[in-house]
């Protein structure tokens, strides 16, 4: 009896250990978990994007999100344009200010070969598709990423969900790009995962190559570095094998950075040679207070703790009413769960570890507190939070927090550490409510106690996970409460916005305005080259448009890009069109549009205007010869053509000393020579001070007529230029290009060197009288190099796929 007793004792434990461990949602889900993934992704964008996947709008924002009406769209118009014509990406373009080098190597990327069987042929209605597309794409490589790490099915899909739907890729859907670096930095890390754990090494050159050039490739490897600092603590390597782990890494990264080498040199040149990088420029003028230990101001601490729990709890948009602006302000919401998880993870982990997960947190947050830390990562190119840290840091908090979910779930605990959760809680719970205690009219009550109340109810709900009997069904709960939320953040974020309507895409308004026509007439009328001015914009966004160039299909001055050519700044500024020298300054260039003196110089000779009393007809510099709908076609008969010779050179100090309205008199009348200009014999110098304090119109004929000698356009392509002059003595040749290392010429089959002149253009000495056969190339600085090195380190990735094979056979 008493061994039978004893015989039915063990077997009930072992039927109660069973049900302990019997599966529960988060075990049966696992198993499917990619496909829920997939599905539960789907859902989400579907609801989330509904209006625009059905046509009704456009995903082009009228609002602050204006940059797509104003740069993105007009880009990827003008590279369809750049392409039907030079039969190339974009490489010099006089479609961007008066002319720039845009090359930046031949980029291709998954999303462009998923999205292009999709059957929309028009690209305002395709942008959506490849929005979705990142989403997506984002959360399969993060589930992907989790999975390689060994995390569960149920983990890795629930934090994919919070990684495909961060603030920062929902907000970066509406500026394209941002979205694109999410999904870049994601594919890196599961790439990286591959080779340390699987020694699947051919990932890792393609994410870099994908990650690209310029400050985000930067950006990246000071996160991989801290990465890798913790799955070194993590995974305990030392000695030899880390080592040799680190220098495989090197070299593979070296290889995808060699991939994109053909464009490296032209991207690294324009970004070098930028006035933004190293100045500490802001959109108002500098970084205050940029002491080592200085403080941000109350907004900034306000915002960064308000959009750890969601987009809009400081207003949507353009009613956006925290620190700088809805995307440029901090964005690292990734879900409320996350933040309750990582304390979790950091109470459970070893001591290592665990200090390796706060230093890495405490690395962000040491640059939100102190901007100076900050200013720095961003290598003082401005006072930033996109592209970097709104990237990395939420990115670093869901890797924690994947840790401690899988913690909490650990059939071997007893779920979460109460005191730690019920501790985060209320830490939490006081953080929300922060910014509403300090300055309540900064934030949307229903959103913030919406947000808190998520925060109370998972938190009950991971605190039902230490007992058994709810581990079953908690896990789906809570995944159907992460999906709630996820959807109402982004539902919100999306579509409280102003979009452009597909009447209004449609209807004869924006840049399907009469402008198409008025520029149909004068392509009509003239066989040279021309450069066109407007005094009004077609985009229809809330910001003004200076892109319509791009657009529109035709040669203007104005720019509106993150890097315009510093040469065309650098004369802008000379002749008093930059006020001041702001970030804002050298990303918007108005050109010259209200310098009627400067366009004869730059070969302005169309004015479109939509105003009844023209200035340029008022004043007498252009006439009224034709009219499209709203929009006046206005001929300026003073415009010189795109190359012109100068018998005279004034000394840069005399130039300095005029008035910012007699230097575009100066510039008529004589060049500036550079100061490696050397013997001048033959050219007379100007005296300024012949410069007549009743300038008319008959001397303004005289400066601007063809009898100085005009450079004859003959071959016009935006990286080649052929034509003649005849000069009757030594000139200086004059082209309104903006100087750039990337020219050379060629006179009567000669090779002569470029000058700068005139404050950043390019210029040619002809020391003889007689015509001039003179041809202009472009190509980037270093190209041939790059695709050198570009081609040996293809070949090299192909050779390393193909070594075990051979090695085989």
């Amino acid at each position: 009896m008493p061994g039978d007793i004893e015989k039915r004792g063990e077997i009930d434990e072992i039927k109660q250990l069973e049900a302990s461990h019997a599966p529960n949602i988060a075990q049966l889900s696992g198993k499917y978990a990619g496909f829920m993934l997939f599905g539960l992704l789907g859902v989400i964008i579907a609801l989330v994007f509904w209006d625009v996947l059905l046509g009704i709008d456009l995903y082009l924002f009228k609002d602050i999100g204006s940059d797509t009406l104003n740069q993105f769209y007009p880009a990827m118009l003008h590279e369809q344009r750049y392409a039907a014509a030079e039969g190339c990406k974009p490489i010099w373009s006089f479609f961007q200010g008066i002319g720039q080098n845009l090359f930046s190597g031949y980029y291709y990327h998954p999303v462009d070969w998923l999205t292009a069987w999709i059957p929309v042929s028009d690209l305002g209605y395709r942008i959506i598709y490849q929005e979705c597309v990142k989403i997506l794409l984002t959360g399969i490589c993060f589930f992907a990423y989790l999975r390689t790490i060994g995390l569960s099915g149920f983990v890795s899909l629930l934090c994919a969900l919070c990684a495909g739907l961060t603030g920062y890729m929902i907000v970066g859907t509406s500026w394209y790009g941002h979205s694109l670096l999410i999904l870049n930095a994601v594919f890196l890390l599961f790439a990286f995962e591959q080779y340390l754990l699987k020694g699947r090494w051919w990932f890792f050159p393609l994410a870099v190559y994908w990650v690209g050039v310029g400050p985000n490739l930067f950006f990246h490897t000071v996160f991989f570095v801290l990465y890798g600092l913790v799955r070194t603590l993590e995974l305990e390597l030392n000695g030899q094998k880390l080592a040799r782990k680190v220098l495989v890494l090197l070299g593979l990264g070296l290889l995808g950075v060699a991939l994109n080498m053909a464009g490296w040199f032209s991207a690294i040149d324009r970004i070098l040679n930028s006035p933004r990088l190293g100045t500490g420029l802001t959109a108002d003028g500098s970084l205050e207070n940029a002491t080592l230990f200085g403080l941000e101001s109350q907004s900034h601490y306000l915002t960064a703790i308000a959009r750890l729990f969601g987009n809009d709890l400081m207003g949507n948009g353009s009613s956006f009413v925290g620190w700088r602006n809805y995307l440029e302000a901090p964005l690292f919401y990734c879900g409320i769960l996350t933040l309750l998880l990582v304390p979790q993870a950091i109470a459970s982990a070893k001591p290592k570890v665990r200090l390796a997960y706060v230093s890495l947190l405490s690395f962000w947050v040491l640059l939100i507190i102190f901007p100076y830390f900050r200013y720095s990562f961003y290598l003082f190119s401005g006072d930033l939070y996109k592209s970097g840290v709104s990237l990395f840091f939420p990115l670093s908090l869901l890797y924690v927090a994947a840790q401690g979910l899988e913690a909490v779930l650990d059939p071997e605990r007893q779920g979460p550490n109460k005191a730690v959760l019920l501790l985060s809680m209320l830490f939490f719970a006081v953080l929300a409510m922060l910014p509403y205690l300090l300055d309540r009219d900064l934030l949307q009550e229903g959103l913030l106690f919406t947000s808190i109340a998520i925060l109370l109810v998972e938190s009950l709900l991971l605190l039902a996970l230490t007992r058994q009997s709810f581990r079953s069904w908690v896990p789906g709960v809570l995944l159907i409460l992460v999906c709630a939320e996820l959807t109402f953040v982004a539902y919100s974020t999306v579509n409280d916005r102003v979009f452009l309507s597909s009447k209004e895409f449609e209807a004869r308004t924006g840049y399907n305005d009469y402008t198409k026509e008025a520029l149909a007439f004068i392509d009509q009328q003239e066989n040279g080259f021309y450069r066109v001015e407007k005094d009004y914009t077609s985009s229809l966004a809330a910001h003004y448009g200076l892109n319509d160039t791009k657009a529109q299909g035709y040669f203007g001055t104005t720019s509106y890009a993150s890097f315009n050519n510093p040469y065309y700044i650098k004369f802008l500024e000379a002749v008093g069109e930059m006020k001041e020298k702001s970030l804002n300054q050298l990303k918007w260039l108005s050109g010259v549009r209200s310098r009627p003196i400067l366009q004869p110089l730059l070969a302005v000779k169309y004015n479109l205007s939509k105003q009844e009393s023209s200035f340029y007809e008022e004043y007498g510099y252009a006439q009224e010869v034709a009219r499209f709908g709203d929009v006046k076609v206005l001929k300026n008969k003073h415009a010189l053509p795109l190359g012109f010779a100068y018998d005279k050179f004034m000394v840069q100090s005399d130039f300095e000393g005029l008035e910012n309205k007699q230097r575009g008199i100066a510039l008529l009348k004589a060049f500036i020579p550079d100061e490696a200009t050397r013997g001048l014999g033959g050219l007379d110098r100007f005296n300024p001070a012949q410069i007549s304090a009743e300038y008319d119109f008959q001397e303004f004929t005289a400066d601007t007529g063809h009898e100085r000698g005009v450079f004859n356009v003959e071959k016009f392509s935006h990286n080649q230029i052929e034509g003649s002059i005849e000069v009757s003595g030594r000139r200086m040749l004059f082209f309104s290009i903006p100087f750039d290392r990337g020219w050379s010429a060629t006179v009567n089959g000669k090779a002569t060197k470029p000058a700068c002149i005139n404050v950043g253009f390019l210029g040619l000495d002809l020391k003889d009288a007689g015509t001039h056969k003179i041809i202009l190339r472009y190509a980037p600085p270093n190209l041939t190099l790059g695709w050198i090195i570009s081609i040996i380190a293809l070949l090299i990735y192909l050779c390393l796929l193909a070594y075990p094979k051979l090695k085989r056979s």
